[in-house]
């Protein structure tokens, strides 16, 4: 994983837990605002994820029972946040991706040994609303079979949002061209290329928001 913070504190978190010897929990969320409304919405969020990893392994209903949660808490008199998250739970075993999405940005899929880029979501319409907006939310739990040398990468928007002195954002299409391109490099140099050509599209004016990357690549079956 990468996090860059647009200030002192932040609004974006992400968390890889053990949940068995073969299945990892992958959550990444990011806050409304900044500042810190923002980093306080990130803790309860935080103290949430403890909580609800031993007690729910399927992503939809963990969400769901995550937005139930956040509602009372977050919409409280004149307060109003939310917050826009994924949760993944990856079994090396068989390479079984279960995933469901609150909202957030499409995940990035560098599919193949040519690991060409494509969103890991089939259609962005089957996203869930972003959490602590709708009490009775459902999120759909999707399921990949991956194979080894494939790679999955979460994102905030803060990657895609990066403005050029313009004002011209980076954009979630030139950012799937830019992964295209780079996929077959490790994970680590794909995370420093993705920033950078993030930050170099700002043209050195630097990121207006959180940005945090995390992510997989699949070797081989455990």
């Amino acid at each position: 994983h990468q996090y860059r913070a647009s200030g002192i504190v932040s609004g974006d978190f992400c968390t890889v837990r053990k949940l068995s010897e073969t299945e990892s929990g992958i959550f990444l969320c990011d806050v409304m605002g900044h500042g810190i409304r923002a980093a306080l919405g990130t803790a309860l969020i935080c103290a949430m994820v403890e909580e609800l990893s031993a007690l729910e392994s399927d992503p939809g209903i963990y969400l769901a029972r995550m937005n139930r949660q956040l509602m009372p808490i977050l919409r409280q008199g004149d307060m109003f946040l939310y917050a826009t998250a994924c949760y993944m739970v990856f079994d090396a075993s068989c390479g079984s991706l279960r995933f469901a999405n609150a909202g957030h940005p499409l995940p990035l899929w560098f599919k193949g040994e040519g690991r060409s880029a494509r969103w890991l979501m089939d259609d962005a319409a089957l996203r869930g609303p972003a959490l602590a907006i709708d009490p009775d939310a459902e999120y759909p739990t999707l399921e990949k079979t991956l194979k080894p040398g494939e790679t999955v990468i979460l994102y905030t928007d803060g990657l895609y949002e990066a403005e050029s002195p313009d004002g011209v954002e980076l954009g979630e299409e030139r950012l799937l061209a830019l992964a295209n391109r780079l996929g077959r490099r490790t994970l680590g140099e794909l995370f420093n290329a993705l920033i950078g050509a993030a930050g170099a599209h700002t043209a050195e004016k630097g990121f207006n928001d959180d940005v945090c990357l995390v992510g997989f690549r699949y070797h081989d079956p455990m």
